[in-house]
């Protein structure tokens, strides 16, 4: 579980430096208290729906997880199986916006909850992020990012049953601690 937070520390400030001028960084808070931080938070709930719905769709629970906490207060397998996923769709997506202009550091305003994107901003997300998961890429295996992202999903679920029955087949065998 630490692994996690030892990767972000550095991952986070190098991603801040692949930004254009004009783009502050606090480092990663929540409640965004800078424009960066209000798109990650952003794409981040929009690929949790992806995963959420991938996930069920593979007929697994979404409850327990194996990286973050089972706490009862949030979906944990989302979380996990969102980890593969977060870099190559929604912080590539993030820096092709910015540098395509599509977002600019004026399209945020501070709220009392934090930084969040305007109307035009989440306009240009929305759309952005809906044109990208229709993208079929050849990294992608000719897959659009949404299909890429359902069969990762399924890859997981399969061998996680696979495991569990390889378990299962041990343990009816008496060869189970």
């Amino acid at each position: 579980r630490g692994l996690e937070g030892m990767v972000a520390r550095s991952y986070f400030p190098a991603l801040s430096r692949l930004l254009g001028t004009g783009w502050e960084w606090h480092g990663r808070t929540r409640p965004a208290e800078d424009a960066l931080n209000a798109l990650l938070n952003f794409g981040y709930a929009f690929l949790e729906r992806e995963v959420r719905l991938a996930l069920l769709g593979a007929g697994l629970s979404v409850q327990i997880g194996f990286l973050h906490e089972n706490n009862g207060r949030m979906d944990s397998l989302v979380y996990d199986a969102m980890e593969p996923f977060r870099p190559t769709v929604i912080d590539r997506l993030i820096l092709k916006c910015i540098h395509r202009k599509k977002l600019r550091p004026e399209s945020f305003q501070q709220t009392e909850e934090g930084v969040r994107l305007d109307r035009s901003a989440r306009d240009a997300w929305i759309y952005a992020f809906e044109e990208e998961m229709g993208q079929v890429r050849q990294e992608y295996g000719g897959k659009t990012t949404r299909e890429w992202i359902r069969a990762g999903v399924q890859e997981m679920a399969n061998i996680l049953r696979r495991k569990s029955d390889a378990l299962l087949e041990t343990e009816m065998e008496g060869d189970f601690p």
